[in-house]
């Protein structure tokens, strides 16, 4: 489905690193067209010492969080990163019926995708609400980090929907400038219509284009937890879409101290009362501790910032300490996702414990390109 490759693209290497059903495949295919480049596969789990077997030129898509030896490694070899993003409910709607139509029947944990396939059919149900509780989030937060962090070139899914040829000529301009009759070449063989058509899988992955489906797909009660509830508001507003005018739900401090054992004692640890016995703190005055930016982080324009609650839990973890040992360095970024990703739904912490990290993403150099669509809608 390629064309031949262009003068000056006969090193390019390109890796779509995102947020799963943001349009990845879709723009590998685009991409692949437009530069003749082949595709390739990434796997999950790859080390980047052996990158260089894939050779010169490829475009491939992976859900990679923007880890420092990857970043090293993309550097040194030339790598390209694009990050795309998509309405947080649409992307919803999508999981779920990729899901449903690939045939998974293993449940997973509420914090995995995986748990989706237990509401039946591609319907939403108690499965659904729970993976939103506790992981549907920190999915999201994978193309913020790459983009906010600067380590990506961006693509809105709506504007390659709606504006294909704008959209790639701009993106293009920054990976290597191709003519408009390339591009609209490449829009043309890649039309979803024209993707249906190629075979049965393709129909069921390539279900259907455009932009707010979940308007009418997503019950009342899941869009309530995404545009009411946080970290969903600040990721909407990060990403530079609308809260929907939908008032703030904020769960009882009370609720956010019982959501795990850990963050009762980590507020008596912050308490300035030094009497060992002394009881728990008002429970505002504990989350407000837990959540202020760690005093130990002497660099407070860097991002992303980290709340004592997290550095709390660094501390606690040597097995931790040992995976990112620059905390306040090269590691900041990749420890800030393993709290997201890991941390918070392995000690059962309620999510909204992850808001003031996922806020700080907003210090980053690329943010200003959310921020500009944010200002565009508006």
């Amino acid at each position: 489905m390629t064309h031949g490759k262009n003068a000056g693209t006969e090193s390019l290497k390109i890796a779509i690193v995102s947020t799963p059903k943001t349009g990845n495949t879709w723009l590998k295919l685009l991409l692949s067209e437009i530069y003749g480049l082949p595709m390739i596969s990434l796997p999950p789990a790859l080390s980047p010492n052996g990158w260089e077997d894939f050779g010169a030129r490829w475009v491939s898509h992976q859900h990679y969080l923007p880890d420092p030896a990857l970043l090293a490694w993309g550097k040194k070899q030339g790598v390209v990163f694009v990050t795309s993003v998509r309405h947080p409910a649409d992307v919803l709607v999508s999981l779920r019926h990729y899901l449903a139509t690939r045939g998974d029947t293993q449940l997973g944990e509420p914090a995995d995708p995986e748990h989706l396939v237990g509401d039946p059919g591609t319907s939403f149900g108690s499965h659904a609400r729970a993976y939103v509780e506790r992981g549907f989030f920190y999915l999201l937060q994978n193309s913020i980090s790459w983009i906010c962090g600067g380590w990506s070139l961006p693509v809105r899914y709506e504007d390659l929907y709606e504006r294909p040829l704008e959209t790639l000529r701009e993106l293009t301009g920054r990976i290597h400038p191709v003519s408009d009759e390339r591009l609209q070449r490449a829009i043309d063989r890649c039309a979803i219509g024209r993707l249906q058509k190629r075979s049965q899988s393709d129909r069921q992955f390539f279900r259907r284009g455009g932009s707010g489906g979940w308007r009418t797909e997503l019950p009342a009660d899941l869009q309530s937890l995404l545009f009411s509830t946080e970290p969903y508001r600040t990721q909407l507003e990060l990403l530079g879409y609308s809260l929907e005018g939908a008032a703030a739900i904020a769960p009882g401090a009370a609720g956010l101290l019982a959501s795990a054992p850990i963050a009762g004692e980590i507020a008596r640890e912050l308490s300035t009362t030094k009497s060992a016995a002394a009881a728990l703190p008002a429970a505002d005055a504990a989350v407000s501790r837990l959540n202020r930016r760690a005093t130990a982080d002497s660099a407070p324009a860097a991002f992303p910032q980290f709340t004592e609650l997290a550095y709390a839990l660094y501390r606690r973890m040597p097995e931790v300490q040992r995976e990112y040992p620059d905390l306040w360095g090269r590691d900041r970024a990749a420890f800030a996702n393993w709290f997201l990703h890991f941390g918070l739904p392995g000690l059962g912490l309620h999510r909204s414990f992850a808001t003031p990290i996922v806020r700080s993403w907003e210090l980053g150099p690329g943010a200003a390109t959310l921020r500009t669509h944010r200002e565009d809608a508006a």
